[in-house]
């Protein structure tokens, strides 16, 4: 059995009000200095993925842009990965079969997507789960903090993501042998993605 606590940060000033709020209400089940390092390292993942993409985009067009994502994506979050936290891109529509969302991700990822569909500007959504342990169990509670950041459809991503109709030939194929599953299509820019999922465990 496990309580939790949800928050959901929007852009701008409300944004700003609101983080003192949510920071009280995390500071609890979860130390602040877990929720910035959450924060900390999904801002680096976006940060190092786009900056990746973007140079192999230039380099190689959107068959070096396949790589990227597929390849070196997940080394960088393998890379930040440690000390109880685990980062990684997680879709309701994955092109990684790896990617897919366990229960608890998909609930804030539907949150994040209705939220968007509304045309609220949210930045974060986080939220604070307290396991119980069995009667008689020996041991803490596990505690666990699971930090959303949303990620949109950005025009570049098209090449690979957008209108199948408008994809390199050559792209498609190589998507269709390496994802014969892929659902990552289709997307207009600016469409809601995903996220970025960060997940950190103390007793």
């Amino acid at each position: 059995m496990a309580t939790a606590k949800r928050v959901m940060l929007a852009g701008g000033v409300l944004g700003a009000l609101a983080l003192a709020w949510a920071v009280a209400e995390v500071a609890d089940p979860v130390p602040q200095a877990d929720l910035e390092r959450a924060r900390q390292a999904a801002g680096q993942l976006k940060g190092e993925l786009m900056k990746s993409l973007t140079a192999a985009l230039a380099e190689g067009g959107p068959s070096q842009g396949v790589r990227v994502c597929s390849e070196i994506a997940p080394g960088i979050a393998a890379r930040l990965s440690r000390d109880g936290m685990t980062v990684h891109r997680v879709t309701t529509r994955p092109r990684n079969p790896a990617n897919a969302p366990d229960a608890w991700e998909r609930e804030l990822l539907d949150g994040l997507a209705a939220a968007h569909a509304r045309g609220e500007d949210v930045v974060e959504l986080v939220e604070t789960s307290e396991e119980k342990l069995p009667r008689g169990a020996a041991g803490s509670p596990k505690r666990v903090l699971l930090y959303m950041a949303p990620l949109t459809v950005a025009a570049p991503c098209l090449q690979c993501h957008g209108d199948p109709a408008q994809i390199d030939p050559a792209v498609k194929a190589a998507l269709a042998e390496k994802y014969p599953k892929d659902q990552a299509t289709g997307y207009k820019a600016g469409d809601f993605r995903g996220a970025v999922a960060v997940r950190i465990e103390r007793p």
